[in-house]
């Protein structure tokens, strides 16, 4: 009976021991882990900034090296962002050798005597002419899982929103509102990307920053 005892202490014992050791080995683990997860962690939420500030900049030289209007999509629900380009429609059909002077002539009486359109009409027609950029760099993307683009501030019109999809222009001569687009990742990791009325270059601040901040930098 004493040595089944003293048997059952030994069991006991080492079976604390085993816990002890695998307590220490779990924290060990942990603390090497960990680190280099929130350094992964850290790089995706800076690559996915970075890719951004590249898509910006992309589409603003579109713009003016092509002197096309551009318009940015940016999609806060499903977290997708692309451009489109602006097709101008033409003013009256082309003349050509094989034109007939009667088909030119009625269709440009028929568009002078259209009926004058309300300005939401105007702007469903514009509209319908944008058409997504051939451009593989504008092409649409979507931010890896966890992040996503929290809101944009538009600086001129003061307007913050955070739902729905955001449409931005930046005209055939370089010209755009200033915006602030905040990314952020669950963990709370947060970065605001600074895209300004002209140049199209740029710039990364860490954290969600404000307008008064913006002009403090």
């Amino acid at each position: 009976m004493i040595r089944d005892r003293l048997h059952s202490r030994v069991q006991s014992a080492f079976t604390l021991l085993e816990l002890m050791m695998v307590t220490l080995l779990l924290v060990l683990v942990a603390r090497i882990a960990l680190p280099q997860i929130s350094s992964i962690l850290a790089l995706n939420v800076k690559s996915s900034v970075i890719k951004m500030v590249g898509f910006l900049e992309q589409a603003y030289g579109e713009a003016t090296l092509r002197h096309k209007r551009i318009r940015l999509q940016f999609d806060l629900e499903n977290h997708q962002y692309w451009a489109m380009e602006y097709s101008r429609p033409e003013i009256f059909p082309l003349i050509t050798e094989t034109s007939k002077l009667d088909e030119v002539l009625s269709e440009m009486k028929k568009r002078v005597e259209d009926k004058p359109r309300t300005p939401e009409e105007i702007q469903a027609e514009k509209a319908k002419r944008f058409a997504d950029s051939s451009s593989g760099e504008l092409e649409k993307k979507k931010l890896p899982p966890g992040i996503s683009i929290s809101g944009i501030f538009n600086v001129s019109s003061g307007e913050k929103i955070e739902g729905g999809i955001v449409s931005v222009d930046i005209s055939a001569s370089g010209l755009n509102p200033e915006l602030l687009i905040y990314l952020k990742h669950d963990s709370g990791q947060s970065y605001t990307v600074i895209f300004p009325p002209i140049t199209g270059k740029s710039r990364i601040e860490r954290g969600e920053i404000s307008v008064n901040e913006l002009y403090e930098l």
